[in-house]
């Protein structure tokens, strides 16, 4: 809720849904990730605090993000 509160009016927000909260159906669930990289042929970005874990596979966007964040280029 945090996440929600803090980024809210400043982006479009979306979480997805874990695989504990899914895997009472029944079989074993796969261990997969499955990260959404476009929707509705926009870019997304998953950003993280642990380097390594952020992606997005335009570097434009990049850019955009980190100027409407005020973050700086990653070395």
């Amino acid at each position: 809720m945090r996440l929600y509160d803090y980024f809210r009016g400043r982006c479009q927000v979306a979480f997805g849904v874990g695989t504990h909260l899914t895997k009472d159906l029944g079989p074993t669930p796969l261990n997969i990730v499955i990260k959404m990289v476009r929707c509705n042929g926009q870019p997304v970005a998953k950003l993280s605090d642990s380097p390594g874990k952020s992606m997005c596979d335009d570097p434009g966007y990049l850019a955009y993000l980190r100027q409407v964040f005020e973050l700086p280029q990653p070395e």
